[in-house]
């Protein structure tokens, strides 16, 4: 008898027939009777002959990821802030966008308006030389509030002045510079694609120090983290690529296609608990073959940083002109801003932090893998998710949302939520190992 071997490949895709000239020795039996059980039966002589062998290929690798390079606006926060800047400050810096639009600079008595109105003066109270009446200059300022309108960005008047000039301050805080990062595209049903970031390896200081505002004990101790390079979504995953994903064979458990309060294929997908995000990640890494999961809490905070050590990825505080989150109360020397009370979509603002990761902060929370722990003791420092110990019933939240404070939207802050809950200002954003 003659054994055949079958060969298996990881390095091909398909089954390779080859011919081999195997020289096998093998009885060629001539009398059907004749067998070699019997002590005085002779063999015949033994030949030679050829067989093919076949290669079969098992395709077991992670199917390959094809980056290409993707463009982004990089923000950051630079002082003076308008809060620290005083009344003289604030007059130079109109007065020179006032020449800039207008060609000329603010006169006597424009000035002596915009510098009462900062001041929180009446005309009455302004009009303090002997040839300025309140009437005059209520004239000479329905014309002044009429020019500062299109240079502001928006209508003008006593009442509005200091708000809308501190609004326009902070935009010119705001330095923004293009950056290029690297991404791969995974393509889901209904021409719907999930872009996917490129984050390199390093390390990260998680955690927040003591002397940071409003900081929470369980942002202790700091801690340095290494992380290997994997892939994080660009923005929260949307509606459109929930569905499109709630449309995939199921894993373990039932997705609810449309759980979302405020509907929008672009906003991002809310009301769904820790066990659906899950589900969501399964299900795309049956379909792709690829290796989708939530981040690590390690994992978030750094992308999340993306190498910066300030409460935000902006800078020392934030603003509602770069991310959606509820603005009662500011943060630092941040300025009060605008509440929109509901989810924005995603990427709205235009801006990233330097990975190209969009909305790390409010809109709505992220959803991590870690189990929740009340601190840092013990952390893994190789930026795997968290679950040993703790309470698994509890999930990690990060990045804050339309519905809470700048604090809570911190590259810092920790959040728990049962893992069953469902909210909507809780979502997530997919990881993907390298």
């Amino acid at each position: 008898m003659a054994e055949v071997i079958l060969w298996f490949s990881e390095d091909e895709n398909e089954i390779v027939p080859e011919l081999v000239e195997l020289r096998v020795e093998q009885p060629i039996l001539i009398n059907p009777t004749l067998t070699g059980d019997q002590p005085s039966a002779q063999l015949p002589p033994l030949q030679w002959f050829e067989f093919d062998v076949a290669t079969i290929a098992f395709e077991t690798s992670t199917p390959s990821i094809s980056l290409q390079p993707f463009l982004f606006t990089l923000a950051t926060l630079t002082r003076p802030f308008p809060t620290e800047m005083s009344v003289e400050d604030k007059l130079a810096a109109i007065n020179e966008e006032f020449w800039n639009h207008i060609g000329m600079h603010l006169n006597y008595v424009q000035e002596l308006i915009l510098r009462g109105t900062l001041e929180n003066k009446t005309y009455q109270q302004i009009a303090t030389e002997p040839h300025f009446t309140s009437n005059y200059l209520r004239t000479e300022a329905s014309e002044l509030w009429q020019l500062l309108s299109p240079i502001l960005g928006e209508k003008v008047t006593k009442k509005s002045f200091e708000d809308t000039l501190n609004r326009w301050l902070w935009q010119r805080c705001t330095q923004r510079q293009q950056r290029e990062g690297q991404q791969f595209i995974e393509y889901l049903d209904n021409d719907f694609t999930l872009e996917m970031v490129q984050i390199p390896a390093g390390n990260v200081l998680m955690g927040s120090p003591e002397n940071e505002p409003e900081r929470s004990p369980s942002e202790s101790p700091q801690h340095i983290v290494e992380v290997t390079s994997f892939f994080l979504s660009k923005y929260p995953v949307t509606q459109a690529q929930w569905r499109s994903v709630a449309a995939m064979p199921q894993v373990n458990r039932e997705l609810d296609p449309d759980p979302s309060r405020f509907k929008g294929d672009d906003r991002p997908v809310e009301t769904i608990n820790w066990y659906a995000a899950v589900e969501f990640c399964d299900r795309l890494s049956q379909h792709t073959g690829k290796q989708y999961r939530l981040p690590s809490e390690a994992e978030w905070e750094y992308a999340c940083r993306a190498g910066t050590t300030t409460p935000f990825h902006f800078g020392e505080t934030i603003t509602t002109d770069l991310a959606n989150y509820h603005d009662n109360l500011t943060y630092g020397d941040g300025l009060k801003g605008i509440y929109r009370h509901e989810t924005t979509p995603v990427g709205s603002f235009g801006v990233a932090n330097a990975f190209g990761l969009y909305d790390m902060h409010g809109n709505v929370w992220d959803w991590c893998a870690d189990h929740w722990h009340e601190s840092y003791k013990g952390v893994p420092v190789d930026g795997s998710a968290w679950v040993k110990g703790g309470d698994s019933e509890f999930r990690l939240l990060r990045g804050g949302s339309w519905d809470g404070y700048s604090r809570l939207c911190s590259s810092a802050y920790r959040a728990r939520v049962h893992a069953f809950s469902r909210l909507n200002y809780v979502g997530f954003r997919v990881a993907c190992s390298a």
